[in-house]
C-alpha cells in the first residue's frame, strides 16, 4: 500500500463498496446498516486535513476532525486554522477538539474547554477524541453532553483500528473487516501521513519549512511596522 491521497481514494471507495455508510460521532448510524466512523486526529497537519475532507465531500461522505489546543506542530489559534475548521464544518464534517490526557481526568474541564473555544474562537461540535488517552476515557460515556470518540458506542478492541505512524498493518485489518462485515468499524487516521512524501527526512524538512514561513507571516502582518521591511510580499502556501 501506499500513503497518499490516490490511495486514501482508494479506501473510502472500498468501503463504499461493501456497503458501509459514513457517519459522524454526533450522528447516530443507520439502523440495520453497516457504519464506518471515520476519524482524524490533526497531530501535525491541518493543511492536509483540509485537503482530506475536500476528498470526502467530494464523494459524499462525512468524517469527523480532532483539533489539538497545545499542539507543538500549529497554532489551532492561528486566523488560517481556524478557517480550515470554519470550511471542514461547511463541507458537513464534524469538528471537535482532541484533548490531552491532563485534560481528561476532569469532565469540568474539558466541558469549560470546549464552550470557551465555542464562544471564543469558533464554533464546534460537542464531540472530543484523546491525545495518548487516559486509562479514564477508555469505552467512557461522558456525562457532561460532550460526545467521546472513545465511549463505548464506538470504541473497542474488535471495531477499532489506525494508521498511527504510517502503520501498513492497518490496511490488512481493514481488508479482513470488510470480508468479515463487522457492524461498526472506527477508523482512525491521521491527515499528515497521507501527505505524498515517503522519505521522513524530506517530510521533516517540509514541516519545519512551513513553521519557518508561518512565524515569518506573523512577524510581517502582526508586526509588519517593524519587520515589514525584512520580509518579501509573497503568500504563502504550505504544503503540510
Amino acid at each position: 500500500m501506499r500513503f497518499d491521497y490516490d490511495f486514501f481514494i482508494n479506501i473510502i471507495n472500498m468501503i463504499q463498496h461493501h456497503g458501509y455508510t459514513f457517519c459522524r460521532f454526533d450522528q447516530p448510524g443507520i439502523s440495520g446498516h453497516k457504519t464506518s466512523y471515520l476519524r482524524h486526529d490533526v497531530d501535525i497537519s491541518p493543511y492536509s486535513a483540509i485537503k482530506l475532507g475536500e476528498i470526502e465531500y467530494s464523494m459524499g461522505i462525512n468524517a469527523s476532525y480532532f483539533f489539538q489546543i497545545g499542539a507543538e506542530t500549529y497554532n489551532i489559534f492561528n486566523p488560517r486554522i481556524v478557517n480550515i475548521m470554519r470550511r471542514l464544518r461547511q463541507l458537513e464534517h464534524c469538528v471537535g477538539l482532541h484533548l490531552d490526557k491532563r485534560a481528561s481526568r476532569n469532565e469540568k474541564v474539558m466541558l469549560f474547554t470546549y464552550e470557551w473555544f465555542n464562544a471564543t474562537i469558533t464554533e464546534i461540535d460537542r464531540v472530543v477524541s484523546f491525545h495518548q488517552p487516559t486509562q479514564e476515557v477508555l469505552f467512557k460515556k461522558l456525562q457532561n453532553s460532550l460526545i467521546s470518540a472513545y465511549s463505548s458506542d464506538f470504541f473497542a478492541a474488535d471495531c477499532y483500528f489506525s494508521d498511527s505512524r504510517r502503520n501498513t498493518e492497518f490496511y490488512s485489518r481493514l481488508e479482513k473487516w470488510l470480508k468479515e462485515d463487522r457492524p461498526i468499524m472506527q477508523i482512525l487516521l491521521h491527515p499528515e501521513w497521507w501527505y505524498p512524501e515517503a522519505d521522513k527526512k524530506r517530510f521533516t524538512e517540509i514541516l519545519i519549512e512551513r513553521k519557518t514561513l508561518e512565524l515569518k507571516e506573523y512577524l510581517k502582518n502582526d508586526l509588519g511596522n517593524y519587520f515589514g521591511d525584512v520580509f518579501d510580499k509573497d503568500d504563502y502556501v504550505f504544503k503540510i
